[in-house]
């Protein structure tokens, strides 16, 4: 490590995952990214994203966020001296935001990307939602909010 929080330069790109993955059932979500986040303050004035399971817990507990909910990833652009902040609802979400990230901020990878798209097996996907995807929350939200 060659520097710490205070002394750190101005960074280019930054990322910050979630938790590992676990092969067993698990009887909550931890969305421990977005909750390091939110936490930073970084996120303040901004728009993100967060699974939509733990969405309305994070709405009361942080109004001065932005929270969409009906896209997969979002992009807050910077202003000033602040940069862009992409956030993701999920690991599945952040695959596609990668792919969009990746492609604006490195043009020159593009058929690099298309082709590990292709590879993966993993087909890309709209920002926004689905119609079915956003029933589902809607039918769920209810259970969701009672978890909190």
């Amino acid at each position: 490590m060659t520097h710490s929080l205070t002394n750190a330069p101005p960074l280019d790109i930054m990322i910050i995952p979630g938790p590992p993955p676990v092969a067993v059932s698990c009887r909550a979500i931890d969305a421990a990214g977005i909750f390091l986040t939110v936490a930073s303050g970084v996120l303040n004035g901004r728009v993100a994203t967060t699974p939509l399971a733990v969405l309305p817990m994070l709405r009361a507990a942080h109004p001065q966020v932005e929270w969409a909910k009906t896209q997969r990833f979002d992009k807050s652009a910077g202003t000033g001296n602040t940069g862009d902040i992409w956030a993701s609802g999920s690991v599945a979400n952040g695959v596609d935001l990668a792919y969009v990230f990746i492609r604006e901020r490195f043009p020159e990878s593009r058929t690099l990307v298309d082709l590990r798209t292709w590879l993966a097996g993993i087909g890309e996907r709209e920002p926004e939602f689905s119609t079915e995807e956003k029933a589902l929350d809607e039918a769920f939200s209810g259970a969701s909010s009672a978890l909190q």
